[in-house]
Parts: structure tokens; C-alpha cells; sequence
């Protein structure tokens, strides 16, 4: 198809499991309940299954932003930014707010009746607990002129500097510390590297996958490491979450081990993945792209509609078949709603 020649499929493929993943993370919230039985092992399953979407979705930025230099200045980058995500946060997070308030009741009038309050209520997602990704996404977007500023010949292979911070940070921010608790040691927190830290190491991450070619043994190691992470984060909570009563979060957590293994291991697995039959379809590949471009109106919206099927349909959220067959109806009503908005003038910017 010619006029794709730039378009990169597997990114938009990427979007969209990670987004239905997600939903599925959230319609499968139980799990944060503990209990000692199958039921729960089996939320932890799913828990565990669909750890990778937020990874993902930190390293898709990296790989889709990290270059946007050969597109427009800065300015036009924080312009972009601003309209497709930090105006959507804001106006769901006010939304979310009003939701809690006079919905779910999980919020009261008194915590928002001040200026100070209401401010608080938002930048801190209180509306709307979900939305934690959009400050941390932002702190992102805060590092990436400087990172762009680096050489493309300087960033990555052995002596790149981004493989550089990546090792470093994977190595004293994840797996010392790791060990250390493991052990019973005290780990000195001034020794971790703040040069890439909190989620900016998963958009280097992304972007070293994106433009690093793999060999397939290599591929087939990162594999394996994949279903280790999964293997970790699943069974062995399981096994100290029935020992200790409570649920288990030595493996939780989107900078320990378990999720790095697994985020690289999906992405690099629909990297090399053979998409030709959707490739040389293009009624698919439109199909694909329209399905991706509501991911993040998707996002913004699909817990609204979770709350709303439990409260009104009076469903049991620890119901199978709820936590199955209800991801796929919430993020189908969740895809259709987002693409009406769209094509609806002014609101649309609500979903961009």
C-alpha cells in the first residue's frame, strides 16, 4: 500500500491489546480482594495475564514520540501533547469527580468545596482513580525534547546511551533492590539511578525494541524470560498469598521484574509477529487503525461503564462469567461510544 509506507501495523495492534487488556485488569478487580479460593486464583490468572498494558502503552510512546523532531519543533510537540491528552485529563478527571460525588457517592461535596480541594481532587485523580497514568504519562512527555536531543547513531547498541540508562536503572532500581528484599536486606534507595527513572526507562525500553533488530535466539530468550515474569507475578503470589492470608505484592508492580519481562516479551512478540493477512487487506488495515484511534477514548471511559453495569444490573463482579464475557461487552459498548463522540463536532475533543 503506498501511501503506508510509514505506517508501522504492529504498533496499532499493540494499542489495542493493551487497551482491552486493561479493561479486562479492571473488570477483573476483585483480585485486590483476597481469598483462599479457586475464584481468586483464577482473578489472579487474568491479573496476571494482562500485567503488560501499562508497560506497553509507556513503550509505545517511546516509540512512536521519541523521533518527532523529523516532524515538527518542540512547541508543536507540546501543543500536540496538550490537546490530545493533557485537555482530555482534565475534563474526564472533572467528570470522574462529579461521577464519585453524585454516583458511587465514593467522593462527598465537602471534599471538593474549596478551590484548594478541587484542585487537589484532580491533579491527584481522586475522581477517577484510573487516570494516575495521565500525571505519570506527563512526566514523560516533560523528558522527551531532552532524550530527542540525543544522536539516533548514539542511542542504542552496545555503546548507546539509552542501553546504558537502561541497564543502569534495571539493574539499581529493580533487580538489587529486588534481591535485597528477597533477603531480608536494607536497600540504600540513594543508590538508585534518577537519571531514567519512574516510567521514563519504559519509553527507552520502547523505543530500543522498535528500532533494535533481533535475532531469533534472542527473541526466543526474551520469551522465555516472558513466561518466567508471568510464572513469578502468578503462581509464586498465589503461593505466598495463601501462606501469608493477605494478597501478596513481593512480584507487583510495573518496575519490578515480573512486568519488565513481560511488556518486552508482548511487544517484541507482536513486533516479529506475521500480520500479512491483515497487511495486504487494506478495508483491515483501516479497520485496525479505526479500532486503535478510540484506544484512547476507550481508556477514558470504560470504567464508567463498569460501575454502571454493576450498580444497575446488580452483577456480581465476582462472577465468571461476568469478568469474561463482561470485558468483551464493555470494551465493545466502550469502542462504539468513543467513535460516535468522534465523529460528533466540539466534544470530540473529549476522545481526540
Amino acid at each position: 500500500m503506498e501511501n503506508n509506507k510509514k505506517y508501522i501495523l504492529y504498533f496499532d495492534l499493540l494499542n489495542i491489546f493493551a487497551c482491552f487488556a486493561v479493561v479486562a485488569l479492571h473488570v477483573n478487580g476483585a483480585v485486590h480482594t483476597f481469598a483462599k479460593t479457586r475464584n481468586w486464583v483464577s482473578y489472579m490468572f487474568i491479573e496476571a495475564l494482562f500485567y503488560f498494558a501499562v508497560p506497553v502503552f509507556f513503550m509505545l510512546t517511546g516509540a512512536t514520540l521519541m523521533n518527532y523532531r523529523k516532524r515538527y519543533d518542540t512547541g508543536a510537540f507540546f501543543k500536540k501533547r496538550i490537546f490530545k491528552t493533557f485537555v482530555p485529563f482534565i475534563i474526564w478527571s472533572i467528570i470522574g469527580i462529579c461521577w464519585s460525588v453524585f454516583y458511587t457517592k465514593g467522593m462527598k461535596i465537602s471534599d471538593i468545596n474549596t478551590p484548594a480541594k478541587f484542585i487537589s481532587a484532580v491533579i491527584n485523580c481522586k475522581g477517577m482513580g484510573i487516570y494516575w497514568f495521565f500525571p505519570a504519562l506527563f512526566s514523560v512527555y516533560l523528558t522527551i525534547p531532552l532524550f530527542s536531543l540525543v544522536d539516533e547513531d548514539k542511542r542504542i547498541g552496545k555503546k548507546g546511551i539509552f542501553t546504558y540508562l537502561i541497564l543502569v536503572y534495571i539493574v539499581l532500581n529493580v533487580l538489587l533492590p529486588f534481591v535485597c528484599r528477597l533477603t531480608g536486606i536494607q536497600w540504600n534507595s540513594a543508590l538508585n539511578a534518577v537519571s531514567c527513572g519512574g516510567y521514563v526507562v519504559w519509553f527507552l525500553i520502547g523505543y530500543l525494541l522498535a528500532n533494535t533488530d533481533i535475532n531469533k535466539k534472542f527473541r526466543i530468550l526474551i520469551y522465555i524470560l516472558g513466561f518466567m515474569g508471568f510464572f513469578m507475578y502468578f503462581y509464586l503470589t498465589v503461593q505466598n498469598s495463601f501462606k501469608t492470608g493477605r494478597f501478596d505484592k513481593t512480584y507487583a508492580g510495573y518496575m519490578n521484574i515480573p512486568a519488565i519481562f513481560m511488556g518486552t516479551a508482548v511487544f517484541v512478540l507482536f513486533k516479529y509477529g506475521k500480520w500479512n493477512l491483515i497487511e495486504k487487506h487494506e478495508k483491515a488495515v483501516r479497520f485496525v487503525r479505526n479500532l486503535s484511534s478510540a484506544s484512547f477514548g476507550v481508556y477514558l471511559i470504560h470504567y464508567y461503564l463498569k460501575d454502571f453495569s454493576i450498580r444497575h444490573f446488580g452483577i456480581d463482579p465476582r462472577s465468571t462469567l461476568y469478568r469474561i464475557v463482561g470485558t468483551f461487552i464493555i470494551y465493545g459498548l466502550s469502542v462504539i461510544i468513543v467513535r460516535v463522540i468522534q465523529k460528533i463536532p466540539v466534544i470530540r475533543k473529549m476522545v481526540p
